[in-house]
């Protein structure tokens, strides 16, 4: 029954199935809510870039948050990438296609830019193996400059999204250390593996509250182009501004 799902169609944003029970469910289940630094310095006609973080072990706070995206941004139309490995499982190619997800790739990043905002997870898989290291938030930013780099050549303003609590829902066994080379097979095969578990050691995850900070974007300019002579210094120089931005937008909602 579940392989018989790859003849579904899965492309095209399905606001229905976005507001279906089961994530009506979901949101309740996480008390799942949202916050702004500043909302009303916020254009709908400029084009974002969403950087969510943390991934976590599953990234319930990004899927919940793109369930009602529309919520979030009335005004705005919020295009998505995920990893493209996702678009492949049946069920979860269908789950993300239908909210409108693209395959992160570099030229899908620009080309959802083009034309209006575009959310993406910066941490990816190896965020994940993060998880198990220690009761800390962490997060994997000082290596990505992928988001950076393209919202760059579109000039489009990066956006700092935490997702607080997301770190706390679930454990898992082969997420730290003592597993370098279950670590080392998953970057390979780009593909997680891991024993998770969550509420009573279950699978499930915890019910932890989930809450969706959005912080003050960073500006970045004109739009400029990877052949500029100062094009790698501008990334380097608006990837530690958003740090910055991201450090502050923490310390603004942690207390919440």
């Amino acid at each position: 029954a579940i392989m018989s799902t790859v003849l579904l169609p899965c492309s095209g944003y399905w606001p229905e199935f976005l507001d279906s029970w089961l994530f009506r469910s979901w949101r309740r289940y996480f008390s799942f809510s949202y916050v702004f630094s500043d909302f009303d310095a916020l254009s709908p006609e400029t084009k974002y870039t969403l950087a969510e973080l943390p991934h976590g072990i599953m990234p319930f706070g990004p899927i919940l948050a793109g369930t009602v995206a529309r919520q979030i941004f009335p005004d705005w139309e919020v295009g998505a990438i995920t990893a493209s490995n996702a678009l492949r499982v049946p069920l979860i190619k269908h789950m993300f296609g239908w909210m409108g997800a693209k395959a992160a790739t570099k030229e899908n990043f620009l080309k959802i830019l083009e034309r209006t905002s575009c959310a993406v997870v910066v941490g990816g898989l190896a965020e994940m193996f993060m998880c198990g290291e220690g009761p800390c938030e962490r997060v994997l930013l000082s290596t990505r400059k992928g988001f950076v780099r393209c919202a760059v050549q579109r000039g489009s303003p990066i956006m700092p999204v935490y997702h607080f609590g997301l770190s706390q829902l679930n454990e898992a066994i082969g997420a730290d250390n003592s597993f370098i080379k279950l670590k080392s097979f998953s970057r390979k095969t780009k593909m997680a593996f891991m024993i998770i578990y969550g509420r009573w050691f279950t699978p499930a995850p915890k019910r932890v509250p989930i809450m969706m900070a959005c912080g003050r974007p960073v500006e970045v300019g004109e739009p400029m182009e990877p052949d500029h002579p100062d094009f790698a210094a501008r990334v380097d120089e608006m990837h530690s501004k958003f740090i910055e931005a991201l450090l502050q937008t923490y310390d603004d909602h942690k207390a919440a």
